[in-house]
This record gives structure tokens, sequence and C-alpha cells, in this order.
């Protein structure tokens, strides 16, 4: 009985745990959520084209060095898979400011934070035959990745301020016709009423003037 008891209270035990890491998970996921809703719209739609050059780009520009670096293909797939998953974070970073400069796309792979992103990327290849010349590979293709990338981020983040600008100026000028149209319509209406008023008295004082003419 008391051995149940025991077992009873160890299980209770594990599915208050249980209960408690599944709402810190809940509560992380939503926290990330919000903080996600809370982004420059202009920034999200940037990520969302930070889409990684085709193959035969990467072929001829960027890991063209290790086309036909033996043994092929293996040279140029570390290159070009090692370009392909830092791409998406030099294109990030640059959607996430307000802007960014060719000359702070081309420094940006040396920064720590992405000096450790590199290092992340290519650890499996440190050790890899032949070696070091896969490590080297990857860490070439990561750096040309986070730079390509933020070169991608900062001529699209530019290009979506342009037309956010554009539109705000369109909006801007269609609203003050708007408020233009209907300033000139108030006076126009203020003055037909004056008019209206100035006809009216006139008359009135010929009435006037007609009715001591009788008297």
């Amino acid at each position: 009985l008391e051995f149940r008891r025991v077992l009873f209270r160890s299980q209770s035990t594990r599915l208050s745990f249980t209960m408690q890491l599944l709402q810190s998970t809940l509560l992380i996921a939503a926290l990330a959520a919000t903080l996600a809703s809370a982004k420059d719209p202009i920034a999200l739609k940037c990520e969302s084209k930070c889409t990684p050059p085709l193959v035969s780009e990467t072929r001829k520009v960027y890991c063209r060095a290790y086309v036909k670096m033996r043994p092929s293909p293996k040279m140029f797939r570390t290159c070009d898979s090692a370009l392909r998953k830092d791409f998406g974070v030099g294109c990030t970073y640059a959607c996430a400011q307000d802007s960014v400069a060719d000359s702070a796309c081309d420094s940006f792979p040396d920064t720590q934070q992405h000096a450790d992103a590199r290092v992340a990327t290519c650890k499996r290849f440190e050790y890899m035959l032949p070696r070091p010349t896969m490590h080297n590979i990857c860490i070439d293709g990561s750096v040309k990745g986070l730079a390509a990338g933020c070169h991608k981020g900062s001529v699209v983040l530019r290009e979506l301020r342009e037309e956010a600008d554009a539109l705000a100026m369109k909006e801007a000028t269609a609203l003050k016709e708007a408020e233009d149209a209907k300033a000139t319509a108030f006076a126009k209406e203020l003055a037909t009423q004056a008019a209206a008023q100035e006809a009216a008295a006139q008359e009135a004082a010929a009435q006037e003037a007609a009715a001591q003419e009788a008297a």
C-alpha cells in the first residue's frame, strides 16, 4: 500500500511538472507571436522576400571557384549550402534596420554575432576531409551568404520604404485636395448665402420704400 502511495505521488509530481512545462512553452510561443506582430509591417514584408539565390546564380557568381574543384561536386555543394543557410540571416538583419549602407553589408559578416553564426554553420565541416579545405570553403560560403543576404535585404527594404513613402505622399495629396475642395465648396456656400441675404435685404428695402411712397 505504501509503495502505491509513493508511486501515485511520483506520477502526480511528473504530471504537475509536465503541465508546468506545457504552460511555459505556450507562454513563450504567445510571447514570440506578440513580438512578431509588433514588428514593422515593412520589415515583415521585406523578410518574406529573403529568398536565397538560385543554384545557377551561386554556381556562376558566389561559389564559382568551387564548381570544378575536386572532389566535385562536393566542394561546390559545401559552399552553396553554407551560403543558403546564412543568406537569410543577413537579409533578415538588413530588413530590421531603417536603412543599410553597402559598406555596412560588406563588413556585416565580421561582427561577433555573425562570427558565431558562421562557427555554428560550419562546425560539422571542421574535421571533414579534405581538411581544412572543407571548413574553409564553408566559411567562405557563409561569409558570402551573410553579405549577399544583407545586400538583398537592403535593396528590398529601400524599395519597400520608397513605395510606402510614395503611397503616403499620394494619400496626403489626396487628403489635401479633398480638404481644399471642401473649403472651396464651403466658401461658395457662404458667398451664396451672403448674396441671398443681400438680395433679400435689398428687396425688403425696396418694399419699405414703396410702402412709404404709397403712404
